[in-house]
């Protein structure tokens, strides 16, 4: 790996949001207003800031009202690209579709739309490098971590196993910011596929996944719940980052 930067980011923005329906109905679900504000901007703020120049955003369901945000504004400095999907696709296919449709050859930084982790983004990527991993994962010790899969971790960083959720006190979790090289897709013959299921859980065993642990604030506005903590604290913590 030559290149020791990643400056391209792809945000998954097609899911179908439907834990949220219930007060975001109207449109994509990183659209969600948080403080008069839809949540995708604090996404962009957090990667202008982390020095990426192109974002990429896979979008499918309700995709208009994202294309229609992004006809209205202007974003100094970034690239905005966006990759439809005629189908669902799932997460795998979505960064598959993305990175053949840009024709992407190096390493890439990859975000849900749907939640975001304030941390030290640009380190995550020097020990992506460093490590020479085709999959780095950014990580969060997490109390009662009952919404989300843990993960286990060798002394060396690397990913040993992928949990279930369970009901536990505390464990590490996956937070959604990770860094990419394409060639994991080499030997992918479909086009619907998950990556947390079909590429991370599946090939964990063989392939070397690494993990880096970090401590900043993590919020994903995926329940009604969270979604009003975003409301009362996402744009006091972004400034606190920023």
């Amino acid at each position: 790996m030559e290149n020791q930067h990643i400056d391209t980011a792809i945000v998954l923005a097609g899911g179908l949001g439907t834990r949220l329906k219930s007060v975001v109905s109207d449109k994509a679900k990183p659209m969600a207003d948080i403080n008069g504000k839809p949540f995708i901007s604090y996404l962009i703020e957090l990667l202008k800031v982390n020095s990426i120049k192109k974002i990429i955003f896979c979008v499918g369901y309700l995709h208009d009202t994202v294309l229609k945000y992004f006809n209205e504004i202007d974003i100094e400095g970034i690239d905005i690209l966006f990759s439809i999907e005629d189908e669902p696709l799932g997460t795998g296919g979505a960064i598959k579709l993305a990175i053949n449709n840009f024709k992407i050859k190096s390493d890439v930084l990859v975000l849900n739309g749907d939640s975001i982790f304030l941390f030290n983004i640009k380190d995550l990527i020097k020990n992506h490098f460093n490590l020479k991993s085709k999959l780095t994962l950014s990580l969060k010790q997490m109390q009662n971590p009952y919404r989300y899969g843990t993960i286990e971790l060798s002394n060396k960083n690397e990913i040993i196993k992928f949990n279930e959720k369970q009901d536990i006190k505390s464990g590490l979790i996956n937070c959604g910011v990770y860094c990419l090289n394409p060639v994991i897709f080499d030997k992918v013959n479909t086009n619907i596929f998950s990556f947390e299921k079909d590429i991370m859980e599946t090939r964990v065993d063989s392939d070397e996944f690494y993990g880096i642990e970090y401590n900043g604030y993590f919020i994903d506005i995926g329940l009604p719940e969270s979604y009003q903590v975003a409301q009362d604290k996402l744009q006091t913590e972004l400034s606190k980052y920023l």
